[in-house]
C-alpha cells in the first residue's frame, strides 16, 4: 500500500527540499519622516496619516464637520460615525490621540444635545 501511494504522490521531503521558501518578513520601511516625497504613495500615506491638531476652544459643529445644509438624518449618520471612531480612540495608549478624542467624544455630545434634541446620559448614581 505504502509503495503505490509512495509511487503516487512520490516523497514529500524532496518537494519541500527543492522549492525555496519565500521570506516572509517585508522590507522594512523607513520611519515616518524620511519618506520619499516623490514618491506618490508614500505622500497620500503620509497624508492620511498626519491630521491637524484639534482645537478644543472652536465651536462643536466645526469640530464635528457639520454643515448648514445636512439634514437630520445626515446630522445622526455622521455623528454617529464620528463617535465609533473616537470611542476607539479614547482607549488609546497613545496621549494626543486619546485627549483629541476626548475632545471630539465632547463635541460630539454637545452637537447631538443642541442639534438632534438628544438628553445627554447621567452617569449612574452610587447607592
Amino acid at each position: 500500500m505504502f509503495k503505490l501511494l509512495h509511487r503516487l504522490f512520490g516523497s514529500r521531503g524532496k518537494a519541500l527540499r527543492a522549492a525555496p521558501v519565500p521570506s516572509r518578513t517585508a522590507a522594512p520601511t523607513p520611519p515616518r519622516g524620511q519618506q520619499s516625497p516623490t514618491d506618490p504613495a508614500a505622500a497620500a500615506v503620509l497624508q492620511a496619516t498626519t491630521r491637524p491638531p484639534i482645537d478644543p476652544k472652536a465651536a462643536p459643529e466645526v469640530l464635528c464637520g457639520l454643515t448648514p445644509g445636512m439634514s437630520t438624518d445626515e446630522i445622526r449618520d455622521h455623528l454617529a460615525a464620528l463617535y465609533r471612531r473616537h470611542n476607539r480612540a479614547a482607549s488609546s495608549l497613545d496621549d494626543t490621540l486619546r485627549a483629541d478624542a476626548e475632545i471630539m467624544l465632547d463635541a460630539i455630545v454637545r452637537c447631538r444635545e443642541s442639534l438632534l434634541g438628544v438628553p445627554a446620559s447621567k452617569p449612574p448614581q452610587a447607592p
